[in-house]
């Protein structure tokens, strides 16, 4: 993606850096929206990864998470494999990033779904489960089998039978200020009044 993303070319001002979520070489306070997407399913440290972005994020920035989440966004070609629901289980739950997130000054204000490209048709789900299997991360929590025989059934049918468009979960956090405290201790207060 980042590759990608360099070739098409980037807007005068932006920087492109490779880093891990856990260490972002950036300044304190140096940006104002972190994008996220499709990435925090393969962060094995979800509160480091919190952490680093209260580091980098300026007070009152936004961190904006996308991708498929435990129990938000819908993959219709997932489902049709044996195991399906498990695969998508391993995935990260919103309330597991947003406890992760919240231990880090980050208010999660907004969570919905949204459509995302994919296989439009039976025929063309089981040609990307065959072309993807060993390389897409919705596949790696299933078997040979459960694979084998997902598309055993999807060849069974009409490979025209239209699918649903998959989407994906979009999380969107806020930082909070930090009231007291340290500088690099995030601290908040809410109040539903104010007087």
């Amino acid at each position: 993606m980042r590759t990608q993303l360099v070739e098409e070319g980037v807007p005068p001002g932006v920087r492109v850096v490779a880093a891990r979520a856990e260490g972002v070489p950036l300044d304190r306070g140096s940006i104002d929206v972190a994008w996220l997407s499709a990435v925090v399913h393969h962060v094995v440290d979800l509160d480091g990864c919190a952490r680093e972005l209260d580091r980098v994020v300026a007070v009152g920035g936004t961190v904006l998470v996308r991708g498929l989440f435990a129990d938000l966004g819908r993959i219709p070609s997932l489902e049709l494999l044996p195991g399906g629901e498990r695969a998508r289980a391993a995935f990260p739950s919103v309330g597991a990033i947003q406890g992760a997130f919240a231990e880090h000054g980050f208010r999660l204000s907004s969570t919905r779904a949204v459509e995302d490209a994919g296989p439009s048709t039976l025929g063309l789900a089981a040609d990307r489960i065959r072309r993807l299997r060993h390389a897409d991360t919705l596949f790696k929590h299933l078997s040979d089998e459960e694979v084998a025989s997902g598309l055993a059934t999807i060849d069974g049918l009409d490979p025209s039978t239209p699918l649903d468009p998959p989407s994906l979960g979009l999380l969107q956090f806020n930082r909070q200020p930090a009231f007291g405290g340290r500088d690099d201790e995030a601290v908040w207060c809410q109040s539903d009044t104010i007087t």
